[in-house]
């Protein structure tokens, strides 16, 4: 990601808290884009990121802000990645981390924050309001203003900081394919980063390196969908909605950046898909089984996007198209147990010869 610190709000005077985060792996689709007649459908693959995730690039940029200022301490509120990614920063800042993890999220996750070193707070009783989310982030807020701590919000809404690192996910995009895809697909939950990439294909565009932008498509659950909400609507912002699904880290009730993402959708000439939870746990398991993609749920959700719209006709066949996969199914391995027959045959190593033969696996 720092081959771009040109483009990002750091001084050169300041020395990075970085971990090889950026630089991820696109790959072309060997099985599903064909099958579903794309012209070519590719993979960013953000789960090859550090801790596994797209939030190592906030994490960076964020923390290398906070040694440089003598920032002793922080807190989080999360479901997962982004406490993930800040736990692991922070400790190589030596950087005191609070983490408010909500009890809905991946135990998994959590355990990757005990294992930096952050100190780990479960909160229960989000969902049984609406505004009970607000009132913990006031909470959050109040602690961190009496101990002169900055709080990690992970949206441009309360931290432009936010797009400045997700933009170089476009930036990477454009120089690894050397062409402009016609389609985005990213996964939405506060909408941070999909509001980024677009600015990514702007600075681009102003800066004569691709003379169009693609169009632009945030995916969320069916069943969590404020951005949908908005643009059905016509409303400049998100519209907050009962969100009910499996899919962690993409559950919103609200996309804090639903003004930057509906705006992107507009002038981009794209659309706001929604996917049901089993298409996307059915797509998860189709990335692992034949593209050799382990994913987490949300990463799944563009792809079982742009192959239900091709499917149905919103984009046409033939385009060229690319998902962004945020995290790594390792993020989530009930989901694995739920999704997949795990289980194994189990013999000593001398009879495993036969086991394999009677299994008929090498005919």
């Amino acid at each position: 990601m720092w081959r771009y610190r040109a483009t990002l709000p750091l001084g050169t005077d300041v020395d990075l808290v970085t971990m090889g985060e950026g630089g991820t792996p696109l790959v072309s689709s060997e099985s599903l884009g064909p099958a579903a007649g794309l012209g070519e459908l590719y993979f960013k693959l953000e789960s090859c990121n550090p801790t596994g995730s797209f939030k190592d690039r906030i994490a960076s940029l964020m923390v290398s802000q906070f040694q440089h200022e003598g920032v002793t301490g922080c807190i989080a509120v999360t479901t997962g990645n982004a406490g993930s990614a800040m736990a692991a920063y922070c400790a190589r800042a030596g950087i005191k981390l609070v983490v408010g993890y909500l009890a809905t999220a991946p135990p998994a996750k959590r355990m990757q924050m005990h294992a930096y070193g952050a100190t780990v707070i479960e909160v229960s009783g989000i969902e049984e309001a609406p505004e009970n989310l607000e009132r913990l982030f006031d909470g959050c807020l109040e602690l961190c203003q009496r101990r002169s701590w900055p709080m990690c919000w992970m949206a441009h809404r309360y931290n432009p900081l936010t797009v400045e690192a997700y933009k170089t996910v476009a930036y990477e995009l454009i120089d690894d394919l050397g062409l402009v895809p016609d389609y985005i697909y990213v996964p939405c939950a506060n909408a941070a980063l999909f509001s980024a990439i677009y600015k990514g294909f702007l600075e681009y565009r102003d800066w004569g390196r691709i003379d169009r932008v693609p169009r632009m498509v945030p995916v969320q659950p069916a069943n969590a969908a404020p951005l949908l909400a908005g643009y059905e609507q016509g409303a400049e912002d998100a519209v907050r909605v009962t969100a009910r699904t499996c899919v962690s880290g993409a559950g919103n009730a609200y996309a804090p950046d639903g003004v930057l993402a509906l705006r992107a959708v507009r002038e981009s000439g794209g659309h706001c898909a929604v996917v049901t939870d089993e298409q996307t746990l059915d797509t998860e398991v189709q990335l692992g089984k034949q593209e050799g993609i382990f994913s987490e749920p949300a990463g799944a959700l563009p792809v079982a996007a742009v192959l239900c719209d091709v499917q149905a006709g919103r984009i046409p066949a033939g385009s060229t198209a690319a998902c962004v996969i945020t995290g790594s199914g390792f993020k989530e391995p009930k989901v694995v147990d739920q999704m997949f027959d795990t289980r194994c045959h189990s013999v000593r190593y001398d009879h495993f010869k036969q086991a394999v033969e009677s299994l008929e696996l090498m005919s």
